[in-house]
């Protein structure tokens, strides 16, 4: 959380006390208050200005939103709304203790099933939303959070518009690392198409961290990005248990010509259920709920070349800027590595073979094998058992032998700095303390001697009665979201440019 949010304060509502901030939006600010009837912790996002119309209208359109999936269990639950004392517009809302997946992923990516399982489960409520003839048209990571049972709930509603509709200037605030090319078109009508490129996107990001259009060592400007975007240059997963099919899955969804695409944000769901069966992970259902006598189309897709980019894509520095994860991604919640190195774009050949790729419907991928009859089958079959019994003998005799061949080991003539040459971790952080005032636990630390900001980063991996976040921070500083009880914290050493880490330093605090 950053100084200026922390520094935020609520305004007086009846029925409710303010506990502290959450967080900050384009035109309005979310607080975290506990409500005295019933007694419950709910969040309430309130327009920061005075006279504020057109936020005024975007909170309410938000409001119409999410009482059209009211009931669907991956949908944020409205409580109600109101107007303070001062004449400004607020949504009481269900408050989520994981509020922000982005910031969980970029320093460790999910696992192939925690990622599946939470898609799949949002695909269900936007399929819904689309059946109500609704376009949610921001979907991304930092709207995605967890409840208080750790279920995936879709969030910010904000900028949701009818099928079809177009409203320039109401968009201003689409996110270009994971919105479709059309979308940066201000003359680019409402279409559930697009969603379902956010979704094939935010699916991306949650396997390995990043926006499928980000360059992890080069150029994230907008601009930059928005020209990827636009030609469809999209790297590959770069993990090594992540089956082609995803990627093909993936791809498909996020075809640059609207028509080519995953046609729906149920079929996209279907597809990554067909990588959950492939796997070996049990099924994840979608909850649709469909008004089958109004089923909307996508609104035919224009042939206009007049494509206009938006005057001012507006990305948050720290929501886009690339961090390369420093973690090994060995069991828990990222298994799988993943591989952050230079700048490794399809050539123009692979492009054309992957478009061909991403165009073709994906097939089950259970069904049989083409081609391969039982006879020649049988022949296989009794060839690989010949060989490998003579394998085995020779083995026993002592005439075989495994080898592994080991290539020389590079040689650089650049000066290793302490912790950065390969092979030597970086030391740990000492003097960790933390502190407790106003709703965050406020942890410091001295740096290893020696270390600079230019080489060393820090991974923080915080715990407690509110839940668990992580991140990693160049400064020797953090703040987080305290509780009463136990507040934990372990911060790790990172070698920015060989990407080792330290054994982490732990220290605890009691909130009262």
């Amino acid at each position: 959380m950053s100084p200026a949010v922390a520094g935020m304060r609520g305004p007086e509502i009846p029925g409710f006390r303010w506990v502290r901030p959450l967080g900050q939006g384009g035109f309005a600010d979310v607080f975290l208050y506990r409500q005295e009837l019933p007694s419950r912790d709910v969040a309430i996002k309130v327009v920061r200005a005075q006279g504020d119309e057109r936020g005024t209208k975007e909170l309410h359109r938000e409001a119409d939103a999410m009482t059209l999936l009211s009931g669907h269990p991956s949908v944020v639950e409205l409580h109600g709304v109101g107007t303070t004392a001062d004449g400004r517009a607020y949504l009481v809302m269900e408050y989520c203790p994981v509020a922000d997946l982005l910031t969980q992923v970029r320093a460790r990516p999910m696992s192939l099933e925690d990622a599946l399982d939470t898609m799949i489960k949002i695909c269900g409520v936007v399929e819904t939303f689309h059946w109500q003839g609704y376009v949610h048209r921001d979907i991304k990571p930092s709207n995605i959070m967890l409840d208080a049972y750790g279920k995936p709930v879709l969030a910010d509603f904000g900028v949701a518009s009818k099928v079809g509709a177009l409203e320039v200037g109401a968009f201003d605030g689409f996110s270009v690392l994971w919105a479709p090319p059309e979308q940066q078109d201000v003359n680019s009508p409402a279409s559930p198409l697009q969603d379902v490129w956010a979704l094939a996107s935010t699916t991306w990001t949650f396997v390995t961290g990043r926006s499928p259009f980000e360059d992890p060592i080069g150029d994230n400007s907008a601009a930059s990005i928005a020209n990827r975007v636009q030609r469809g240059r999209v790297r590959g997963l770069g993990r090594a248990d992540a089956p082609c099919e995803l990627e093909r899955v993936l791809r498909a969804a996020m075809a640059v010509d609207p028509a080519e695409r995953t046609p729906s944000a149920k079929e996209f769901g279907e597809g990554l259920q067909r990588v959950q069966q492939e796997l070996g992970y049990p099924r994840t259902e979608m909850e649709i709920k469909e008004k089958r006598s109004k089923k909307v189309q996508a609104p035919p897709v224009g042939t206009d070349d007049k494509t206009r980019l938006r005057a001012a894509p507006v990305i948050d520095p720290e929501a886009t800027h690339m961090r390369p994860s420093p973690y090994s991604f060995e069991g828990g919640s990222g298994s799988g590595g993943v591989e952050a190195v230079a700048d490794s774009w399809k050539s123009d050949r692979d492009a054309d073979i992957d478009e061909v790729s991403a165009r073709r419907k994906v097939e089950d991928t259970a069904a049989p094998a083409k081609g391969l009859t039982p006879v020649t089958g049988m022949i296989l079959v009794l060839l690989a058992a010949i060989i490998a019994a003579g394998l085995a003998v020779a083995m026993l005799r002592g005439q075989g032998s495994f080898t592994r061949i080991t290539p020389a080991p590079e040689t650089s003539t650049a000066s290793a700095t302490p912790g950065d040459a390969v092979g030597v971790a970086p030391s740990q952080v000492t003097d960790l303390t933390g502190s407790y005032a106003d709703g965050l636990v406020e942890w410091t630390w001295s740096a290893p001697a020696g270390a600079t900001d230019s080489e060393t980063a820090y991974a923080y991996e915080a715990s407690g009665a509110g839940g668990t976040s992580r991140g990693r921070v160049k400064e020797t500083t953090v703040r987080v979201d305290g509780a009463s009880g136990d507040n934990c914290v372990e911060i790790t050493t990172v070698a920015r440019s060989s990407g080792r880490m330290s054994d982490p330093v732990r220290a605890c605090i009691t909130v009262p």
